[in-house]
């Protein structure tokens, strides 16, 4: 009996060691799940940290890129505003003149009765001004009228029909020439005279005075001799007007045209042919002596007021002083009294 309950504790000791050892092993697989679950979250946000600390410094480069685009835009903006801002002043102070388009051709009486039109486009001709470009800003601040007075040559004449409208009635001389041939010439055309102050625009070159030339005595104002094959007198009418263009370039006049003329052509062989060289060799050479004459004007002219009034004044008294012309006679190269 004593050995039964010595083994009967023996079971139960051990079966308490077994006990206690599983009780202690869970225990501790206790303790070491949630050091385990805090490890493997702390694993996640330590892994999320990284990964937020990798991807910050391209979101910060993608901010810095996005503000400097806005940045860029927002200065282009501005710019653009500043052009469209120097552009609507520079076009509100522009002249009037030079924000229009080319004006309409003026009306020429009998053109529509024309069966050949031709047409000139006179490129600029130029005259050196001997006294330079202020001889020059002096002509070209005269008046209008001053202005054609100073191109009209000898010969022409300058009425005027209505001043304050720019209205005048410019006559030329006659004309002759001899074009293959045959002679051809007109008596003193006249023409009804429009002029514009264009003074701040530039075309070819910078302007100052254009005016429009209306033919007003068209009918049979040709008159061609012709000697080949035989000799023959034809009277021809024509239509046409002119636009001429005044100005300069430094020290340089210069003047354009562009010439329209409308001819009433009876049919002759070869006729077409010497009313277009006519047409183009007149409109070329009359437009090179307006701007001669230009020129000439420009540099006999006095740079000042008093300048002017003495100049007046020495051809007043000029009969007075030395009636005979005999004053330079007077001046001697040695001292003393000329002898009687």
């Amino acid at each position: 009996s004593e050995a039964k309950v010595a083994s009967t504790e023996k079971e139960e000791e051990s079966e308490d060691w077994w006990q206690n050892a599983q009780a202690a092993l869970g225990m501790t697989q206790k303790d070491e799940e949630p050091e385990q679950a805090k490890l493997e979250e702390e694993q996640p946000v330590e892994e999320e940290k990284t990964i937020k600390e990798e991807e910050t410094p391209a979101e910060e480069e993608e901010i810095v890129a996005t503000s400097e685009a806005l940045e860029e835009e927002e200065e282009k903006q501005v710019e653009q505003k500043e052009e469209e801002e120097v552009k609507a002043e520079e076009s509100e102070e522009a002249p009037a003149e030079e924000q229009q388009e080319e004006r309409p051709p003026p009306e020429a009486p009998g053109m529509e009765d024309a069966n050949l039109i031709v047409r000139v486009d006179i490129e600029p001709k130029r005259q050196k001004v001997s006294k330079g470009a202020k001889a020059i800003e002096n002509l070209m601040s005269r008046p209008d009228r001053e202005v054609l007075e100073a191109m009209a040559q000898e010969g022409w004449e300058v009425e005027v029909v209505d001043e304050s409208k720019g209205l005048y009635m410019l006559s030329l001389p006659p004309v002759l020439y001899e074009v293959m041939g045959t002679s051809v010439s007109i008596p003193a055309p006249r023409f009804l005279t429009k002029l514009r102050d264009s003074r701040g625009r530039t075309s070819k070159f910078k302007e100052r005075l254009e005016g429009d030339l209306v033919l007003q005595n068209g009918e049979g104002i040709f008159t061609l001799q012709l000697g080949f094959p035989f000799r023959t007198k034809l009277c021809i009418s024509a239509a046409g007007w002119t636009r001429a263009k005044v100005g300069s370039e430094g020290d340089e006049i210069l003047s354009s045209n562009f010439v329209e003329v409308g001819i009433q052509l009876p049919k002759v062989p070869g006729l077409t042919n010497i009313m277009e060289y006519f047409v183009k060799n007149y409109g070329t050479q009359s437009t090179q002596e307006c701007t001669d004459a230009l020129a000439r004007a420009a540099a006999r002219l006095p740079e000042t007021p008093l300048q002017s009034i003495e100049d007046t004044m020495k051809e007043f008294l000029k009969p007075l002083t030395d009636p005979e012309g005999k004053e330079k006679k007077l001046v001697e190269s040695r001292p003393g009294r000329p002898p009687t």
